[in-house]
């Protein structure tokens, strides 16, 4: 879920400053940003990693169901895994020039729902 939001812009995100940049600052503090969120990402899926081996190794049962409780709990690393996997795509992105910004614009999207729901106001 969390790669999904990344790849839609629908994480919340305060960006009022970010947009008073130029476009080579704002290109440059989305670049910042994204690899703070890939590094984020590694750790947590590093910590992931760690939490999985350590039920495996232990060996516990889930308790609904018949099945070790880390073959459940693999969603973990692999969602983290994912994720940044997007974090690199976006940086990708930004450092070629496709994009300028890390996250999607709420504001623009919420003013597009509102047209949208509410039929008979164009934009």
């Amino acid at each position: 879920g969390m790669a999904y939001g990344v790849r839609v812009g629908s994480h919340i995100g305060v960006d009022a400053l970010v947009r008073s940049l130029g476009p080579r600052s704002a290109r440059l503090v989305g670049a910042l940003a994204t690899v703070g969120c890939i590094v984020y990402a590694v750790i947590l899926f590093f910590g992931a990693w760690r939490y999985v081996a350590k039920l495996h190794e232990i060996g516990t049962l889930a308790q609904d169901l018949p099945i070790a409780l880390w073959v459940p709990r693999l969603v973990l690393p692999l969602g983290f895994a994912l994720l940044t996997l997007r974090f690199l795509e976006v940086l990708h992105g930004i450092v070629v020039g496709k994009e300028v910004q890390l996250l999607g614009d709420e504001a623009d999207e919420a003013l597009k729902q509102a047209n949208i729901e509410e039929p008979g106001r164009g934009p």
